[in-house]
């Protein structure tokens, strides 16, 4: 995000009252990476999010974010310990 100027930080001071309320809280959290075998550093994955609850509505249009069926979950999980597996991937979920 940096290197494509998508975000500039500033300090809660340099708001000024009037744009307090345009402010959308943001948190990142870091994974840091490290190979298995000779336990190097290779990367760190992060994930910024924002309190989209903040958000004024007149901001937006309309917003969803794919979900996965909690039932599609169970059918798997069952399937899978039907076939004695022990992993395997769901699509749409998110694996950080």
């Amino acid at each position: 995000m940096d290197s494509h100027n998508a975000l500039s930080p500033v300090y809660a001071s340099e708001i000024g009252s009037e744009m307090k309320h345009c402010v959308v809280p943001s948190h990142m959290f870091l994974k840091h990476m490290f190979d298995a075998e000779s336990g190097a550093y290779v990367r760190t994955k992060a994930l910024l999010v924002a309190q989209g609850n903040y958000q004024r509505p007149d901001t937006s249009g309309n917003t969803f974010s794919k979900m996965v069926n909690i039932l599609v979950v169970f059918i798997r999980l069952k399937i899978m310990a039907v076939l004695d597996r022990a992993q395997f991937d769901i699509t749409g979920a998110r694996n950080t």
